[in-house]
């Protein structure tokens, strides 16, 4: 934290989310699960990773479907 202030943060007793507490008592959850996150961006994407957007994330690796699992 910056500017002086305080607070506190830690993980739920899942793991999953962290949660973060400022001195002034406002709090903030953080869901830190990949497959949430994985699922979150599909929805907003509205599709699979292009070949290039994949290149780079697993280069290397032959093209295969990020969201179809999903759907």
């Amino acid at each position: 934290m910056s500017g002086g202030a305080h607070g506190w943060f830690g993980f739920d007793p899942d793991g999953m989310t962290l949660r973060v507490v400022r001195g002034d008592g406002s709090a903030t959850a953080l869901v830190v699960d990949p497959a949430s996150w994985l699922r979150i961006a599909c929805q907003v994407a509205n599709r699979d990773l292009t070949e290039r957007e994949w290149a780079t994330i697993h280069p290397g690796t032959p093209l295969t479907s990020t969201c179809a699992a999903l759907r």
